[in-house]
């Protein structure tokens, strides 16, 4: 067997991992004295017909209004979404867990959900003292 054989070909590995991100991290936890939230009564989510006939008219209007804006090209929509980049380049995002434990992460706003979902169980099993 020759050494060529035991080193790792460059050109077939995978690129590497970008660094890891600063996601400035932040777990609070409810106070001990903390009350509990009032459960709210059922009817309270109930609409009565005033309500649903305010409801569907906004959304009537909103379509309207979809409806009778100018169409976009490809290149008006990608300068739009770089000016929401440029003005909102970073996301705060927090996630409320039943014990009422709120967990903190700062994200790109370009990032997918699918990293929030890793910061999520993360943070969270470090909060708990578990898999540390």
């Amino acid at each position: 067997m020759d050494s060529a054989e035991l080193t790792p070909d460059s050109s077939s590995s995978s690129p590497p991992l970008p660094p890891p991100k600063d996601r400035q991290i932040q777990i609070f936890s409810p106070p001990a004295n903390a009350t509990v939230p009032a459960e709210v009564p059922e009817s309270f989510f109930k609409l009565d017909s005033n309500q649903v006939a305010k409801l569907y008219k906004a959304q009537v209007a909103h379509r309207q209004d979809l409806e009778n804006s100018p169409l976009k090209t490809q290149k008006m929509r990608n300068t739009e979404e770089l000016e929401r980049m440029k003005k909102y380049p970073k996301t705060t995002i927090r996630v409320r867990f039943p014990d009422h434990t709120i967990l903190q992460a700062v994200f790109e706003s370009k990032e997918r959900g699918k990293s929030l979902l890793y910061i999520k169980e993360d943070g969270y099993t470090r909060s708990n003292g578990e898999n540390v």
